[in-house]
Order: C-alpha cells, then structure tokens, then sequence
C-alpha cells in the first residue's frame, strides 16, 4: 500500500516539470497556480463532496450498513472512470511535448535556429580526407 500511494504521488512532480520545460520564465508562476488551481478544484476539493452525493443518491432511504456499502462502492466508480479519462487526455497530450519544448528553447534562445545549426553539422557522406572549415573553426 505505500509503495501504491508513494507512486501515485509522483505524477505531481512530472507534471511541474513539463510545465517548466514548456512555459516561458514570466508565465511560469501564473501557469502552476493555474494547474494547481484546476487539478485541487476538481480534485481533492469537490471529490468527496461529489462522491458522496452520488452514494446518498443511490442509497435512498436505505440506512443499513450494506446498503451503505453498497452505495459508496458504486459511488466511487465515477473517481475511477475519470481517473482512465484524465490517463488517456495526458497520453494524448504527451506526444506534443516534443515540439513544444523545442518552441520553448528557441523562445528563450538555447536552442539555434535549424538552418545555422545544420551549417556546422558535417554529412556522414562527405570523404574524411576533406579539411575542415574555416568559419567552424573561428566559432569554436
């Protein structure tokens, strides 16, 4: 069981660096209270309130202790099947982390422009008995 909670707390931290790895510095903070905001509102905040209207709903009049059981059990599928929506929405989203990080890097000037970068970049195809160039030299 520690093991189970220790691992689901980990998707906070992946979460906060792909937001630092693809928000500009002077947006960073408005973002993360942005997702903190969002994830507890509709988290831990509204969760137990919601789930537990489902389970009087279900309930009815029935105040037995199976029929309380029952109730709550039934009530905490609705957490279960947004949990698989929510995985499949960050599955989807993942693929365009790759080119929104390279976005990212351009915007705050680490990562050249393709075209200057690829100036310098040798072909594996060229004979190695070529010297090299002078303006790659200079730079270094």
């Amino acid at each position: 069981m520690f093991v189970a909670i220790t691992a689901c707390c980990f998707n906070w931290a992946v979460i906060i660096d792909m937001i630092m790895a693809v928000v500009i510095p002077p947006r960073r903070n408005t973002a993360i209270s942005w997702q903190i905001l969002i994830s507890h509102l509709f988290g831990d905040a509204s969760g137990p309130y919601i789930v537990g209207m489902i389970s009087d709903a279900i309930r009815k009049d029935d105040s037995s202790p199976l029929g309380n059981f029952n109730s709550l059990v039934t009530s905490f599928y609705l957490p279960n099947f947004l949990l698989i929506c929510s995985a499949i929405l960050f599955f989807c989203a993942v693929p365009t982390f790759v080119k929104d990080n390279t976005k990212f890097k351009k915007a705050v000037g680490v990562l050249q422009e393709e075209s200057a970068a690829q100036e310098y970049i040798t072909s594996p195809h060229e004979e190695e008995d070529s010297p090299p160039r002078a303006e790659g030299l200079q730079s270094l």
